[in-house]
């Protein structure tokens, strides 16, 4: 890369992927700054034009890169690694983290927005059970005046998507032969490799195969929450992180 190489190239994935435009002033930046140091202009540059969704995001990718491996992170130290000259597979890396948050905000902006919550029950309507609650605040068809009951068929709009990385190789290989491009949320897409490779057998042809699935979906999807092989377990971290009451998690866990 040239001098700015690593600066022009995040002015043109912000204007790609979020139609924003840097100011030129900061892809002419001084020589020998670090990667680090551009991110701290963007995102200052960023806000400046009150586009704080995309700042944050800047900040999520930044802080991904920056965390260690054993936390989940890719560990790259990115206050070594110039703008200029420095390690090109880091500055694939970092712009691939960042395009992905972007694309997060993509996903969004696209998603169904929920029907309000009702402060009281029709009187027309039974009571029901939470299960049914909550797919009725997630469908997306019209309900029963009564609300939804035994045998009904409910189309609902989805929190999040699960899936253990040994689920995931027969879900990728259906999707693929359907011909799926993109999924419904970059964001929202969790699996996890903690049920059939481990470790002691990483070198092992399922293994590679199951790993390899894993990785071809974070980067033809550009997963935002991929943090490969046995970094945890799924009914823990997603359970304790990421899953809210009253969200609709479609999924399985061989422990649930």
């Amino acid at each position: 890369m040239d001098k700015a190489g690593l600066e022009t190239k995040l002015v043109a994935l912000l204007e790609r992927v979020r139609d924003i435009k840097i100011a030129p002033e900061y892809a002419s930046a001084a020589t020998k700054r670090s990667c680090l140091y551009a991110l701290e202009s963007l995102i200052q540059s960023l806000g400046t034009q009150r586009r704080d969704r995309e700042a944050h995001a800047v900040r999520i990718a930044r802080d991904q890169c920056l965390e260690s491996k054993v936390h989940g992170g890719l560990g790259l130290d990115l206050e070594a690694t110039n703008v200029s000259g420095g390690n090109n597979d880091i500055h694939e890396t970092l712009l691939f983290e960042i395009e992905v948050w972007l694309e997060a905000l993509n996903s969004e902006d696209r998603a169904r927005i929920l029907r309000p919550s009702i402060a009281s029950k029709p009187a027309c309507r039974r009571s029901m059970t939470l299960s049914e609650k909550i797919l009725a605040h997630h469908a997306v068809t019209a309900l029963p005046t009564e609300g939804p009951t035994v045998d009904d068929t409910v189309r609902v709009s989805v929190d999040w998507i699960i899936s253990s990385e040994l689920a995931w190789a027969s879900l990728y290989a259906g999707i693929t032969k359907a011909g799926v491009q993109q999924i419904f949320r970059n964001d929202r897409v969790w699996i996890a490799g903690d049920h059939r490779v481990d470790p002691r057998n990483y070198n092992t042809a399922l293994s590679q195969k199951l790993l390899g699935t894993a990785t071809k979906a974070q980067q033809s999807f550009k997963l935002a929450d991929y943090k490969g092989a046995n970094y945890t377990i799924m009914h823990t971290e997603f359970v304790r992180q990421r899953a809210e009451p009253g969200s609709l998690v479609i999924g399985a866990d061989s422990r649930k």
